[in-house]
């Protein structure tokens, strides 16, 4: 009996010493990771810079928001100057070594571990682009403005992170109406767009790339056939050998054309120093100009677009030294959808190009309806398929 009583003690300290053996390895390993947020406490500070800008705010408040709905901890924010593990938003992170250097530009952002700590740093949009990054590493997702899904992780550890992304599309835009009604969720799912400008995205939201002119400038904003047709037929477009003033569009050759067209976009530009983007393009029906000029270029070139991406590189070029950042963007729509054989768009030029005729019921590469098929100078058809990779190219 004192044997059997010896080993069941034996067995229980055998058990006992197990269970606190395993328990502080695990002790330990818990000790040894940095967590955000463990056993209902937070475990770091978001830190901002002492003079932050509004995008940082938002930023930082936006991470604490939603990593205090992961965690169910409250998460402090601090300065720079805040001891222990931080998750440093901007200028803040200065502190772990990490910076925004030029080449995020406005919307890159890089996410770094250093140590126990993480920096997001990104440009005006790019440190916000930066947390939802992050976020979304954690599991977050966006789906639309009502519908989001965000993980319960009480404990949640700090990951191992060296991140950097700058987008290759600088203007970044989508029609869908939640977008338009809703810039928060534009935000997360990294737009910075809007067509006219009647929604804006807030600053503090980062902003948006503005257009001073959104397409179909030709008549609206250039030349109106109302006000200059009858003193000025040859500014507007021969059809059939005759100057029309109805659904008209430039004459593209004409020299006085091409100087009012640079004063004009000068002056708007000049009136508007916000927006970088300012559209030289078609009005939105055909009729382009068949004169002898306008008619000479497209057939060297092989498409309408040939003396119309020839006038707007003119522009471009003329306004660059004032101008120097901004994107004179055109259309390629319609007749003038297929590529130019020779010419190329200027570095300051941005050639939109239009799928509007197509048929969205199959693929474009088995698009057999000639009716989608826009007609060359030649008399020759060209599919969408072929313009996109055509364009490509260029």
């Amino acid at each position: 009996m004192k044997g059997k009583t010896e080993g069941w003690l034996v067995s229980l300290c055998f058990f006992l010493y197990k269970i606190f053996f395993l328990y502080g390895i695990e002790r330990m390993k818990n000790m040894s990771k940095q967590w955000i947020s463990h056993d209902g406490k937070a475990h770091i500070t978001i830190a901002l810079s002492a003079n932050p800008s509004q995008q940082e705010e938002y930023a930082a408040s936006e991470l604490k928001n939603y990593l205090e709905y992961i965690t169910s901890s409250i998460i402090p924010i601090g300065d720079e100057n805040t001891p222990g593990p931080v998750i440093a938003i901007g200028k803040a992170a200065a502190r772990l070594g990490v910076t925004a250097g030029k080449e995020l530009g406005e919307d890159g952002f890089t996410i770094r571990t250093v140590g126990d700590s993480l920096a997001i740093v990104g440009g005006k949009r790019g440190v916000i682009y930066g947390v939802y990054e992050f976020l979304e590493k954690l599991g977050c997702r966006f789906f639309t403005p009502t519908c989001e899904k965000i993980p319960s992780i009480p404990d949640l550890e700090l990951p191992q992170i060296d991140d950097t992304q700058v987008p290759i599309l600088e203007y970044r835009y989508h029609d869908y109406i939640d977008f338009g009604q809703y810039p928060r969720f534009a935000v997360k799912s990294r737009l910075n767009g809007s067509m006219d400008g009647s929604m804006p995205i807030k600053e503090k939201f980062g902003g948006q790339l503005s257009y001073v002119w959104f397409v179909h400038t030709f008549e609206r904003c250039i030349l109106n056939p109302d006000e200059w047709f009858d003193e000025h037929p040859e500014y507007f477009s021969m059809v059939n050998g005759k100057r029309i003033k109805e659904r008209t569009q430039l004459c593209l050759t004409n020299p006085d054309v091409l100087r009012i067209a640079i004063e004009k976009v000068r002056a708007a530009l000049k009136e508007h120093p916000e927006c970088r983007l300012i559209s030289v393009s078609q009005n939105d029906w055909r009729n382009n100009c068949t004169c002898p000029e306008c008619r000479k270029i497209d057939e060297a070139e092989g498409s309408h677009a040939g003396s119309l991406i020839w006038f707007v590189n003119q522009i471009a070029e003329a306004i660059e030294p004032e101008f120097p950042d901004v994107i004179i963007d055109t259309l390629a729509y319609h007749y003038s959808r297929p590529a130019p054989k020779h010419i190329r768009p200027r570095k300051n030029v941005c050639v939109r190009l239009c799928s509007i005729e197509s048929c969205f019921s199959h693929p474009f590469e088995i698009c057999d309806d000639k009716s989608r098929e826009v007609t060359l100078p030649d008399g020759s058809t060209s599919s969408f398929i072929h313009d996109l990779q055509e364009w490509a190219k260029i």
